[in-house]
């Protein structure tokens, strides 16, 4: 985890702690994104993967990847969002998502399904 704190100052003058800004905690796969007013910042989120019986993974949806975006609505905003340039994205949509590089496996497809006549309906 990475520690930084929450606002910009001159190390000459006061130090932050004086003024009790908290401090901004980022996981190791995130970065401390410091944003100006109307400014965004997006993510990539990942698209859903099967696993199938022979151990491949699959994506089951084709194009580009869905866009998770942070828009600051304040004079300067800073979050700790997913590290894009080291190839993190978002695991899914929901509230519980966490960065990943590697896509999370959404869906495991049995070979039952795969001879089925109606694979939809696994």
């Amino acid at each position: 985890m990475y520690q930084y704190l929450a606002a910009t100052y001159d190390e000459s003058s006061f130090s932050p702690l004086h003024f009790g800004l908290p401090i901004v905690t980022c996981q190791s796969s995130e970065k401390l994104v410091t944003l100006n007013n109307k400014d965004i910042h997006d993510v990539p989120i990942c698209h859903p993967v099967a696993l199938l019986p022979s151990g491949q993974r699959k994506t089951l949806q084709n194009g580009p990847m869905k866009r998770n975006r942070f828009k600051c609505e304040a004079l300067i905003c800073k979050r700790c969002r997913c590290d894009v340039e080291r190839g993190y994205k978002l695991s899914s949509e929901g509230d519980d998502a966490h960065c990943v590089q590697q896509c999370p496996i959404t869906k495991y497809i049995s070979s039952d399904c795969l001879k089925s006549e109606s694979p939809e309906l696994c």
